[in-house]
C-alpha cells in the first residue's frame, strides 16, 4: 500500500509541473490546456545564414620592368558571394601607411628615407605621371552585391629615376566590409614626381 501511495503522490507531482517551460525554453501543452480550449501553441522556425563570400587577392606584387622601360604590373581582385544580406553591398578598400601628399611610397629596405612614389589605377593601364584617375589612399576598388566581379588594379612606378639599388617595399592592407551603400573609388588630381 505504501509503494502505491508513493507512486501516486509522484504522479500528482510530475502532472502539476507539466504547465511550466523547462529550462530548455520548451513549452507543453496539458490536459488541462485542451480542456480549457487552449490546445494551440505557436513556434517560430528559424534560421540564421552569417554572411558568407570570398575575396581573392595577390600573395604578393612585384613591378617588373616592361620593353617601354616603365616598371609596373596588374592583378585581378575577385569576389565570389555566396550570401549577403538584402541591399548590401561587398567593399574592398585599399590603403597603405606609406601614404603621404597624395602619393603611394616604396621605402627602401634599409634606409627609410630613401623612397620611390608609385601609383594605383583601377581599369586601364596608368600612362603617365600625371594621369587624374590614380587611386587616393583607402579607396574602395570594387563594390559589388553580384556573385562573382573582378576589378583589375594597376600598379606603375611614378618616380623618373632610381639613385639607389636594392629593394623597395610598401605594405598594402585590403579591407572587406558589408555596407548598406555602394562606395566609389577617390581619385587623387596628378601624383608624385
Amino acid at each position: 500500500m505504501k509503494k502505491l501511495l508513493t507512486i501516486l503522490l509522484c504522479s500528482v507531482l510530475a502532472l502539476s509541473l507539466v504547465g511550466v517551460a523547462d529550462a530548455a525554453g520548451s513549452q507543453f501543452i496539458t490536459g488541462e490546456d485542451y480542456n480549457d480550449g487552449n490546445g494551440d501553441r505557436e513556434v517560430t522556425v528559424s534560421l540564421v545564414v552569417d554572411d558568407s563570400f570570398s575575396v581573392e587577392i595577390p600573395d604578393s606584387i612585384s613591378l617588373t620592368k616592361h620593353t617601354d622601360g616603365i616598371y609596373r604590373k596588374s592583378y585581378d581582385v575577385e569576389t565570389e558571394i555566396t550570401a549577403i544580406g538584402h541591399g548590401k553591398n561587398l567593399t574592398v578598400f585599399i590603403s597603405s601607411g606609406n601614404y603621404d601628399t597624395n602619393s603611394w611610397h616604396l621605402k627602401h629596405e634599409t634606409d627609410t628615407n630613401e623612397v620611390l612614389d608609385y601609383g594605383i589605377k583601377l581599369g586601364s593601364h596608368i600612362t603617365g605621371a600625371d594621369d587624374s584617375e590614380l587611386l587616393a589612399n583607402n579607396s574602395a576598388i570594387l563594390s559589388t552585391s553580384l556573385p562573382e566581379s573582378e576589378v583589375t588594379v594597376h600598379f606603375r612606378l611614378l618616380s623618373e629615376s632610381i639613385d639607389r639599388s636594392g629593394t623597395y617595399q610598401d605594405t598594402i592592407t585590403f579591407t572587406v566590409e558589408i555596407r548598406d551603400d555602394v562606395v566609389n573609388p577617390t581619385y587623387i588630381s596628378g601624383s608624385g614626381s
